[in-house]
């Protein structure tokens, strides 16, 4: 009897718990004035580059110092969702386990979107354990991590993943001179390469440029140079023993 009393309650907190449970919407992109993404040349990001949506488990302060070390911010980072330069509309849906359920991503891009984008993710912080943590958007000059060649890493400080209901985040929103902001790019020029006076101009203004991406043959060489080095003292040390 005790046992099914027990597993009755056991039943209702779970129910309770899930009712409590509340989903987060979160809208993230660059689609305001100003806010569009270039190349270090300042002309406006490549439609189809990548963008990354997610969190580090690293602290802020690792991530600031290593924004030149691609590989460690690879390493460290958790995707919750990705889109691409010149999609919009898009939507991605995490299930109770943080894995992807369901993706609605635009069938082409926007061809005259180049440097914008607008995506939106909806989990539950509470089931994954993710309260309070602090969101990073991720943005590549190429459609893979491995083909990019710039990038460039933005969080806002109010970028925290609320307890309930919609949140929206624009690169716009940092401030490349707040010391609690991530703005990893350089500033842009803040005006479009694009003739023309249309709206998409207008929000075409480029916000941040991308950084280049450190090459992986230098950092390897590097490491192989140090290697050799190291045996070759281990040598002379056997042969002087």
């Amino acid at each position: 009897m005790k046992h099914l009393i027990f597993s009755g309650w056991a039943v209702l907190l779970t129910a309770v718990a899930r009712l409590e449970a509340s989903p987060v919407t979160i809208s993230f992109g660059a689609q305001q004035y100003g806010s569009a993404i270039g190349l270090a040349d300042g002309t406006e990001l490549p439609v189809e580059s990548l963008v990354r949506f997610g969190y580090f488990n690293i602290p802020l302060e690792q991530v600031a110092a290593g924004g030149s070390n691609f590989s460690l911010l690879n390493d460290s980072f958790i995707e919750l969702a990705s889109t691409r330069i010149g999609y919009f509309g898009g939507t991605t849906q995490l299930d109770d386990s943080g894995q992807i359920a369901q993706v609605n991503e635009a069938a082409s891009p926007y061809e005259e979107a180049a440097g914008l984008f607008g995506h939106t993710v909806t989990y539950d912080p509470d089931l994954l354990g993710l309260q309070a943590t602090r969101h990073y958007l991720w943005i590549m000059d190429a459609p893979t991590m491995a083909g990019a060649t710039q990038h460039g890493l933005f969080s806002d400080a109010d970028w925290i993943a609320p307890t309930f209901g919609e949140a929206i985040y624009d690169v716009s929103t940092v401030d490349p001179l707040a010391t609690q902001d991530l703005y990893f790019a350089d500033r842009g020029p803040e005006q479009s390469s694009i003739a023309g006076f249309g709206p998409l101009n207008k929000l075409r203004q480029v916000n941040a440029t991308l950084s280049p991406v450190p090459e992986p043959s230098l950092t390897l060489l590097v490491l192989a140079a140090a290697t050799v080095l190291g045996l070759r003292r281990r040598r002379h040390v056997t042969t002087q023993s």
